[in-house]
């Protein structure tokens, strides 16, 4: 067993969404990523969405935990986003993203002085039935008039801000599934999971439903599972990482399955387009102390 999980893992660790979420997504960004454990040297303009995302989850972060202020908020944004990365990209900008704070705390001052909150940026376990513990990261745990919910921030720059499509993509969704499991197993109820949506963006003149500049809007929809869902997921799971580790188990000289589709946006574009190229490798990628470093940092 132990041999199983340092061949499926690259390391003494547990699975959890993002690891699996990477396999399923393209194989080989898996390998890259877990396996051989390279990141991008240095970052450049497709990276913007995920570096806004992750500058707003560190503001959200502090204005969650008691005693922390806005400002401490707008401190931590700034320490990941502190220019624009993308100069044609006029709403991801350290300014923007200020604003979006102070009015997301705002508009939802009163809903949210009705929440005990119970946990910020949460890393835990739950046992699955699994070699390999699942390991959780939720952004908050809170505990409201209606019982315990879990909640997860999502930025988002859709030119329609929030749509019934958009609510679509979580329901199903393995993600809320496995945090909703763990919810349950840990405190014996919840009363469904949150996604605090925060969508972004820049109109050029006014729109129907946004105005001219910078934009932004906010929503919040509870999802819930059955038990029966929730059963499901859990063998889905367990499948997966048996295949996994079945892919895990090839020779090094083996060729790993490839998402071309997905290449678009994926940091290791420039080295699948050389071939594995030493020479890219070694000029566009560093390989990282702790490729699961997200687990302990605000993404």
């Amino acid at each position: 067993a132990d041999g199983e999980l340092g061949g499926l893992l690259g390391s003494k660790e547990v699975m959890d969404f993002t690891r699996v979420n990477t396999f399923l997504t393209c194989p080989e960004k898996y390998r890259l990523t877990y396996l051989e454990s390279l990141q991008k040297i240095q970052e450049d303009r497709v990276d913007a969405p995920r570096k806004f995302g992750q500058a707003i989850h560190a503001g959200l972060q502090r204005l969650y935990t008691p005693s922390m202020t806005a400002q401490e908020a707008h401190m931590a944004f700034l320490a990941v986003f502190p220019e624009a990365l993308d100069p044609e990209d006029m709403a991801r900008t350290p300014v923007n993203g200020l604003k979006l704070l102070d009015a997301y705390r705002h508009y939802w001052a009163n809903q949210d002085r009705e929440w005990k909150v119970l946990g910020v940026e949460v890393v835990d376990q739950v046992e699955i039935g699994t070699v390999e513990p699942w390991e959780v990261k939720l952004d908050l745990i809170v505990d409201t008039p209606n019982g315990i919910m879990g909640v997860d921030h999502k930025t988002t720059a859709r030119r329609e801000g929030f749509t019934e499509s958009y609510w679509r993509g979580f329901e199903p969704n393995s993600q809320v599934s496995g945090y909703t499991y763990y919810l349950l197993k840990k405190y014996g109820q919840c009363s469904g999971f949150l996604i605090n949506g925060l969508a972004i963006g820049w109109n050029q003149r006014a729109g129907k439903r946004h105005p001219q500049g910078f934009w932004y809007e906010f929503q919040r929809q509870l999802f819930n599972r059955s038990e029966r869902q929730l059963e499901d997921w859990r063998l889905r799971m367990v499948g997966t990482m048996t295949r996994m580790r079945a892919t895990t188990a090839l020779r090094p000289e083996d060729v790993w399955e490839k998402n071309e589709s997905m290449c678009g946006y994926c940091p290791f574009r420039e080295l699948c387009l050389s071939v594995g190229d030493e020479q890219v490798k070694s000029t566009l990628y560093a390989v990282s102390d702790n490729p699961l470093a997200y687990l302990q940092e605000t993404r």
